[in-house]
């Protein structure tokens, strides 16, 4: 059988040197993960959602850089 369904918390972190760029990156990452189902590894995704986004710029990278930030939840088994 299929076994237990598990949930995994996910944080990605999206890092460019201008807004656009890393809302670009982001926007890719959610059209690859949004609603998704397959395999991973050896576990298979029965649904991926995405919880939260925001974005922020990162004063203290030397050359600062703007971070968009998502948190996703993977339910597998």
């Amino acid at each position: 059988g299929q076994g237990e369904t598990l949930r995994t918390d996910m944080d990605i972190d999206c890092m460019a040197t201008s807004l656009v760029e890393a809302t670009s990156i982001a926007a890719a990452i959610t059209a690859a993960l949004k609603n998704f189902t397959g395999v991973i590894d050896t576990r298979r995704v029965v649904r991926a959602t995405l919880n939260t986004e925001f974005d922020a710029f990162e004063e203290e990278l030397e050359s600062g850089a703007w971070r968009v930030s998502q948190s996703w939840t993977l339910w597998h088994y």
